[in-house]
């Protein structure tokens, strides 16, 4: 297993964890869900993944702006919906950048692949600050 798949699959159990805590808080409020949450609330949860970039790793791009994953391509060999978050952090959980970027994705007979140029906000200063690792974690059970 290289480092960087280590440390992806290391650093998204324990995001697990604290997306488990944001989605208790999210789930006592009275905010409703995103309309794209609501239209694939019935699917199955997809818990067989996996997701490759150019490169395998993101890379600063200030004229993009920020961290930037081209080409990411994520594949399911089973069928339902897939949250995923994307956020930036230094050096662990503790150094998280607090912009984030969140997608939901459907895996279905005609569809087992989706392809993407995937753009987290990063500003100059905080990749100069350190921030410049990209990390997910996804709202599977």
């Amino acid at each position: 297993m290289s480092h960087w798949t280590a440390k992806v699959v290391a650093t998204a159990a324990g995001a697990l964890g604290l997306l488990g805590t944001v989605l208790v808080v999210s789930a006592s409020s009275d905010e409703p869900l995103s309309p794209a949450a609501v239209e694939v609330a019935d699917l199955p949860a997809v818990t067989d993944f996996s997701i490759r970039g150019e490169g395998d790793r993101c890379v600063f791009d200030p004229d993009r702006g920020g961290l930037v994953y081209e080409d990411l391509r994520i594949e399911s060999s089973s069928t339902g919906v897939l949250e995923l978050s994307f956020y930036v952090q230094r050096d662990s959980l503790d150094d998280l950048l607090p912009g984030y970027v969140s997608t939901v994705l459907v895996f279905d007979d005609d569809s087992s692949s989706h392809t993407f140029d995937l753009v987290l906000p990063v500003t100059q200063d905080e990749y100069d600050a350190g921030y410049d690792d990209c990390q997910f974690s996804t709202g599977g059970e």
